[in-house]
């Protein structure tokens, strides 16, 4: 399963075949978030909850959830909750290819990726505390791990075997950096303060690179 802590209080979600509310001093409780578990019924589609990136800041959580059919291919949904008062289910798209969700810091919003086949996307997901949850953005043909850097606005994703800087607003390329394509570096970490990138790949290797443009550095650990 996976953890997430709620900074803004003694709690946080596992996400373990559905969503629960436990203690964060005592790891206890029993409060499952509604429709994030299995149906009784087990009948397919029959969606449960793995993996939910938090918005501790506006008490959204956004959570990727395998179909439960076998054979699916990237098989998942995309279901977004609301924390705030009573928890509730506020969106779900059930477009099975979701892959990762990254929220936005500082907005209501979070950058979604999509993989289906060879179909490929980033979409921006935009949460309004009132009006309609819809996608506003779209960038065609890419796909891979990504960060967000509050202080510059821009996402950083590890596209096969390139890297891109992307200008968060509107998903446009605004950088591009190829990448040794023997050793099929992913982005694995961003340095905040430094706005230093760090990519890993095949055999120990670590790669680093400025998101500014500056040098990069590759080396086998």
């Amino acid at each position: 399963g996976q953890f997430a802590p709620d900074r803004n209080g003694d709690k946080g979600y596992l996400s373990n075949c559905g969503v629960t509310l436990l203690d964060a001093n005592t790891l206890t409780g029993d409060t499952l978030l509604p429709g994030s578990g299995p149906r009784d019924d087990q009948l397919v589609p029959n969606p449960c909850v793995s993996y939910s990136p938090l918005h501790s800041a506006h008490q959204l959580l956004y959570s990727i959830a395998p179909n439960g059919t076998p054979g699916s291919n990237s098989g998942n949904y995309l279901y977004v909750y609301d924390l705030a008062a009573k928890p509730g289910l506020i969106f779900t798209d059930t477009n099975i290819s979701i892959v990762q969700a990254l929220p936005d810091p500082t907005q209501r919003r979070a950058f979604i990726g999509h993989i289906r086949h060879t179909n490929r996307r980033l979409r921006t997901l935009s949460v309004p505390s009132n009006g309609s949850i819809d996608y506003t953005h779209q960038l065609i043909g890419v796909s891979g791990k990504m960060f967000y850097s509050p202080q510059t606005n821009h996402i950083y994703l590890s596209d096969f075997h390139r890297l891109l800087a992307l200008e968060a607003d509107t998903l446009d390329v605004i950088g591009e950096m190829p990448l040794p394509p023997t050793y099929d570096y992913q982005l694995v970490a961003l340095d905040l303060a430094h706005e230093r990138l760090y990519l890993a790949g095949y055999d120990g290797y670590l790669l680093t690179a400025k998101g500014d443009g500056g040098a990069s550095r590759q080396e086998n650990l």
